[in-house]
């Protein structure tokens, strides 16, 4: 064999080799990038759910707390006050900070018609039944703004069934718990004022038992939320407001009270400072859910991170995974000298490689039998 021919079948030999190493990157490569990829998006995914919940908690807490001023100022222009616009001003601009108005167009366009509504209201001269009709509107407008919230922002599209039931408690029954008492305080002031009417104790009656309904069914989603959930912070967090909240709806709708049949209407005066108590432990109990409901969100951010941190190192391990099998494999099938041609030149290959590449670069390389001997042959002869 010529000197040419055997750098020849040395240089593909380091082609197969290259080729080798290829395939092995390759072959651990591609399932680590498409395994690391898909992490990668539901990571994404995760994270832009959760911070879109946190924009919602946001709204809601800045809507809860407007409702509960439309509540209570409904409740004082049904007797006969003047609204107080500085408290409607200051409510109103707390929604505003939250950038509700730059949000997604429906629910922008919900809250623009609300806000007008609102300033009308302050101007009203409506008293009585008249007030309580209108407030009535925009109270319920506040309801479905937050409702709407809660659906886009996607707080109901928790995949822990803790979350999703808090979530619907914060966000749809403990406003319409809250609008329940009101109007059940409401109606008896106006069917005390109107003692002849019937139709006006029907609906304070019908009022108290919508109340109890609402009631029973906040208490059964915040048990739910309560049995299911592993975060030991959301219980300790509303326990104290639940037990106020339940206290005051016992005192305004009693479980005997609730059996069909006529029965006198409670005193509005009584009923009013219990609806009152019940209302700011409603709102205690809303700031809390929320507030555990933020630290949810938060926590799935962290855990979306940590995803993001496991998708690159997978993606990164595949290949390093394949060059270790290949220097291991190499290691373990390379020839005893092998090392000696490329390494050091100790073996008799390397020593005959190198005469041989002094005797090219001389111009004497000739034929091979003439320059180099048997032995100098078989060791440079793969």
């Amino acid at each position: 064999m010529r000197p040419t021919q055997a750098f020849t079948h040395l240089r593909l030999r380091a082609g197969a080799r290259r080729v080798a190493v290829a395939v092995a990157v390759s072959f651990f490569l591609v399932p680590s990038v498409l395994l690391s990829l898909r992490i990668w998006a539901q990571a994404e995914d995760d994270i832009d759910l959760a911070r879109r919940q946190q924009h919602g908690i946001a709204y809601a807490g800045a809507l809860s707390g407007l409702l509960y001023t439309l509540t209570s100022t409904e409740s004082t222009v049904i007797r006969g006050a003047a609204p107080d616009v500085s408290t409607l001003n200051h409510a109103v601009g707390a929604v505003e900070a939250t950038g509700l108005a730059s949000a997604d167009l429906p629910l922008a366009r919900s809250w623009s018609a609300l806000r007008e509504g609102i300033g009308d209201l302050g101007d009203s001269p409506a008293r009585g039944a008249a007030a309580y009709a209108a407030w009535s509107k925009a109270v319920e407008q506040s309801v479905l703004l937050l409702s709407a919230v809660s659906e886009d922002s996607g707080l109901l599209l928790a995949d822990a069934n803790d979350r999703y039931y808090l979530a619907d408690v914060i966000t749809r029954r403990l406003p319409l718990l809250l609008v329940a008492a009101g109007r059940m305080d409401d109606l008896t002031f106006l069917a005390a004022a109107t003692p002849n009417s019937a139709e006006a104790r029907v609906r304070a009656s019908t009022a108290q038992a919508v109340l109890g309904q609402v009631a029973g069914e906040v208490a059964a989603l915040l048990h739910q939320s309560l049995y299911l959930t592993q975060d030991g912070r959301l219980g300790r967090s509303l326990i104290a407001s639940m037990d106020r909240v339940a206290a005051s709806v016992l005192a305004m709708t009693p479980i005997q009270d609730l059996a069909p049949g006529p029965r006198g209407l409670p005193d509005a005066e009584a009923l009013s400072a219990t609806r009152k108590r019940g209302a700011s432990a409603v709102v205690a109990m809303s700031e809390a859910g929320l507030d555990g409901l933020w630290a949810m969100a938060e926590d799935a951010r962290g855990e979306a991170r940590h995803s993001r941190a496991s998708a690159v190192g997978i993606c990164v391990s595949g290949p390093l995974s394949g060059l270790l099998v290949v220097l291991v494999s190499q290691l373990l099938v390379a020839p005893r000298g092998a090392s000696s041609a490329t390494g050091d030149g100790s073996g008799p290959r390397g020593r005959a490689h190198r005469r041989l590449k002094r005797r090219s670069a001389a111009g004497t390389a000739g034929d091979w039998p003439t320059h180099l001997s048997m032995q100098e042959s078989a060791d440079v002869a793969p």
